[in-house]
């Protein structure tokens, strides 16, 4: 039986990395073939449903993040080439392109790379092997993440002292999966409500875009909660907050992006909650 497989070291990649392997083929029943090739594929594709009534309609984007192909094997001239019984084995390199957004699988949202090893064989079938390739993110540069920063509730600054405020740290704006976020919250003005209680929530929220619709969808929501009762004005009160280590990266693409932010917010009874969301990135 005619098989071909693709045998490389490992799955997982990152932008700029040179990925060698070889197209293996073994062939015990000669075979016409016009070639041996390696189709490598990378594609970002979106889906949006939007009902109307009864009906309902299926918006579709696809953007080719990375579509190659690299001719292992092929006739010197136009006539197809007859491939012996034997066992062969080709050698290939591509370099993953430096802005290939990480794998991801979401509700709207599908970033897949693969590869495949085909034996183009005329009027029959071909030859065919897939195999899957993991793209991650790539952690450099960090730096600009590094440094701690303060963010505030919109009212913080107000003069009316009718409403309670925060002022928010964090020590970090970058963090790797299945690290800790630590931070700090002060109050202002906290006894001019009752305040329930402060909560911090890790969120992940998709974007898709497709065809001339638009969707944003959290698809990660973690979240802890902080007692007021042994707090004091203007004294802050720490808090830690881990990333998941199996939650996706952020990213940036054609029809679609993950982010993260960090939502703190004032629990007020019979009021409005009091908040404010900072961006952060997270990386595998």
């Amino acid at each position: 039986m005619n098989e071909i497989a693709i045998d490389l070291p490992r799955e997982a990649y990152i932008p700029r990395e040179k990925i060698q392997g070889a197209v293996k083929l073994w062939i015990d029943k000669t075979v016409s073939a016009r070639a041996v090739k390696l189709e490598i594929l990378g594609t970002e594709k979106t889906h949006i449903e939007r009902r109307s009534n009864d009906d309902s309609h299926v918006y579709r984007e696809i953007n080719y993040i990375l579509r190659d192909r690299i001719i292992l094997h092929s006739p010197q001239y136009d006539d197809d080439m007859q491939i012996e019984p034997g066992n062969y084995v080709f050698e290939f390199d591509f370099m993953m392109p430096e802005s290939a957004p990480p794998s991801y699988r979401g509700s709207q949202v599908d970033i897949v790379y693969e590869l495949n090893a085909r034996v183009d064989v005329p009027w029959w079938f071909d030859i065919v092997r897939r195999k899957p390739l993991y793209v991650f993110r790539s952690r450099e540069p960090l730096d600009y993440l590094q440094e701690p920063v303060q963010f505030q509730s919109s009212n913080y600054y107000d003069t009316n002292p009718r409403k309670p405020g925060f002022m928010a740290e964090i020590s970090k704006t970058g963090f790797l999966t299945g690290e800790v976020i630590e931070g700090s919250i002060a109050l202002k003005n906290m006894h001019a409500s009752n305040i329930r209680k402060i909560y911090v929530t890790l969120l992940g929220i998709e974007y898709a875009e497709a065809s001339r619709y638009s969707e944003s969808t959290t698809q990660f929501s973690g979240r802890i909660e902080i007692p007021v009762d042994d707090m004091y004005e203007g004294a802050p009160k720490l808090f830690n907050i881990s990333v998941p280590r199996n939650c996706p990266p952020s990213y940036e693409s054609r029809y679609s992006n993950f982010r993260w932010g960090l939502e703190i917010g004032l629990d007020i009874p019979l009021g409005f909650d009091v908040k404010a969301l900072h961006p952060i990135e997270i990386l595998h």
